[in-house]
């Protein structure tokens, strides 16, 4: 079977945009319950780890979907967590 990959290309290509819209809509429509999620997490770890990370102040009127925390003692806490067989990263 001979594959015309230039055209093969070209079609994704031209079609890129509908998926890619498509799959936006799905996200959005779980947008606020994801967030609502996020946000009740983050309260969660702010409550437990108080004192080990920087927590950012939001005001009122903000919102956030809080995907990192600074740890105040990186490497003792990456070392647990290593011992844990919990990875980790640092941005």
């Amino acid at each position: 079977m001979n594959i015309d990959f230039a055209n093969l290309e070209k079609a994704y290509q031209e079609h890129q945009p509908e998926v890619e819209e498509a799959s936006l809509d799905v996200n959005l429509k779980h947008y606020e319950r994801d967030v609502e999620r996020r946000q009740s997490v983050a309260k969660k770890y702010a409550e437990r780890l108080n004192h080990q990370v920087s927590i950012p102040v939001l005001k009122e009127d903000r919102t956030s979907v809080w995907a990192q925390y600074t740890f105040k003692n990186r490497s003792q806490v990456q070392k647990g967590l290593k011992n844990a067989a919990i990875p980790t990263a640092v941005h």
